[in-house]
């Protein structure tokens, strides 16, 4: 696997916990382009045109373009933080108990003041077993955050037992 995308996945498990806040976020912005509308401004009489404007149809169709396009886009924006948290949520549900325990002491913080030794202590574990089952569950929410990737590893899995009878 490569470093790059460990470190992706390893980012995206520490920003887990802001996931719903941000998509929360999302919502209360399109909520509030849906509501602001300002349809046609004031006329004004300032300027010596004599002729008539039949502009104003076109500047509040503008207006309900961009006002679309920017909902899109808003709409695009949460629903990649929904996809990435219903991924990770399918990994954290694949973490094993260990894996479990760290990834709520590390990546959630469910006690920010802890430090590594802290954890160690706490989970009666060595400071070597931290580091391997943290490493284990960025793999495994790789993994899982991966479905092709799972598959070809049953499947190659599979194929050896095969060549093994």
């Amino acid at each position: 696997m490569a470093t790059d995308e460990y470190k992706r996945t390893e980012k995206w498990l520490y920003r887990y916990k802001d996931l719903p806040s941000a998509i929360r976020q999302y919502n209360l912005q399109i909520e509030a382009v849906k509501n602001n509308i300002r349809g046609c401004g004031a006329i004004e009489y300032d300027s010596d045109r004599l002729s008539q404007s039949y502009n104003i149809s076109k500047t509040v169709e503008n207006e309900v373009i961009l006002r679309e396009k920017k909902i899109e886009e808003l709409e695009s924006k949460k629903r990649v933080l929904e996809i990435h948290k219903e991924k990770l949520d399918i990994a954290i549900n694949n973490f094993n108990h260990e894996q479990t325990e760290i990834f709520k002491y590390v990546y959630l913080k469910v006690k920010p003041e802890w430090t590594v030794r802290r954890i160690v202590r706490e989970l009666a574990i060595s400071q070597s077993t931290f580091y391997r089952i943290k490493k284990e569950l960025v793999h495994s929410a790789i993994n899982s955050m991966n479905p092709d990737r799972t598959l070809d590893f049953i499947e190659n899995q599979f194929k050896v037992k095969e060549k093994c009878k």
